[in-house]
């Protein structure tokens, strides 16, 4: 569940990279930067969501981390 995460949270943030490149004339760099927050919240966000709906495996994939 946490691979799928990771990869929900990196496709919305190359969307989101993209699309401040192509309508906003963000530089490349500001880009790359929006794209890894983006990610990052975005992971952490669905993480968060695993955990309060009680999904067991996304605390396994981690377990005492989590």
């Amino acid at each position: 569940m946490a691979v799928i995460a990771m990869v929900l949270g990196s496709v919305l943030g190359l969307f989101g990279a993209v699309t401040g490149w192509m309508f906003y004339d963000m530089s490349v760099l500001a880009s790359f930067g929006f794209y890894m927050i983006f990610s990052i919240v975005m992971f952490a966000m669905t993480l968060s969501l695993m955990m309060v709906n009680g999904n067991g495996s996304s605390i396994d994939d981690f377990g005492a981390a989590a």
